[in-house]
């Protein structure tokens, strides 16, 4: 079963019992992966102090070296966790639909946070519905200054990871931003996403599967799992036409070899 699934359960769970950060939190856990969705009291103010102490005790308490990604999710509202949880709500996303569910939530939305460990570094991300931040968070592992686990390279490529999505079957789906190929070069093509794939898979998680969702910007606007927009870059949203005319590519590494999944041109919604 899907983490989505899942946090639909979790959240009627909250509703019966009352929204408070004491009550017991979703969890996603395998032998390598761990991802919870946690919601603020309304006692507690959101500020990126707060929920950067926050992130610090959670991320020493859990303190599980096995574990190779750790994601906890801070909300404010419990209606926008709940939004989140669902993704888009359907699996066959139009530009159109999605046009209406950004107008009426993507605009504005309230304030949450991410932090996000992979190894021995961590980042906390946090957005305020106004401003954006974006902190490494000291590990203190002794390994050089501290540095944004979500920034990756690899073949001379550079990529940042957007949404890392734990399933429970040991899986993970990655939506990444492509930045720059080698010598600095923009071009983007099949070979990027499968060389990511494989590196997530084998050098970062050592897991058998993971499945990278690859764009040259945070608009995933035709996968249902990744959020109606990405709270954590300013870039503006596509026009549709723009949107049509740009490319994804999807590709899956499955004990260590790519498959292959599409490329989409997104010329489907005319």
């Amino acid at each position: 079963m899907t983490l989505r699934i899942f946090l639909g359960l979790t959240i009627l769970f909250i509703g019966a019992y009352g929204a408070t950060t004491e009550g017991p939190p979703y969890v996603v856990r395998t032998d390598k992966l761990y991802h919870r969705f946690e919601l603020f009291s309304p006692a507690e103010p959101f500020t990126f102090d707060n929920v950067r102490l926050r992130a610090r005790k959670d991320l020493r308490r859990i303190g599980n070296k096995d574990l190779k990604l750790i994601r906890i999710s801070y909300f404010s509202d419990p209606k926008d966790l709940e939004r989140t949880a669902a993704g888009k709500g359907v699996a066959d996303v139009t530009f159109e639909y999605w046009k209406h569910m950004y107008d009426r939530y993507g605009r504005s939305s309230p304030p949450m946070a991410d932090v996000i460990q992979i190894g021995g570094a961590a980042v906390l991300r946090y957005s305020s519905g106004q401003e954006i931040r974006i902190e490494p968070i000291p590990m203190g592992s002794g390994n050089g200054p501290d540095r944004d686990p979500l920034m990756v390279e690899t073949h001379r490529t550079r990529y940042q990871l957007l949404e890392l999505i734990p399933n429970e079957d040991g899986s993970v789906e990655c939506y990444a931003k492509f930045l720059s190929g080698g010598l600095g070069k923009l071009e983007m093509d099949k070979s990027h996403a499968v060389l990511l794939s494989l590196h997530l898979a084998k050098d970062v998680l050592g897991i058998k599967e993971v499945t990278v969702h690859l764009r040259k910007d945070p608009w995933f606007i035709l996968d249902s799992n990744f959020p109606i927009a990405f709270r954590f870059d300013p870039a503006p949203p596509p026009t549709k036409e723009e949107f049509r005319n740009s490319a994804e590519f999807v590709v899956s590494s499955v004990d260590a070899e790519p498959i292959y999944n599409e490329r989409r041109r997104n010329r489907e919604h005319k």
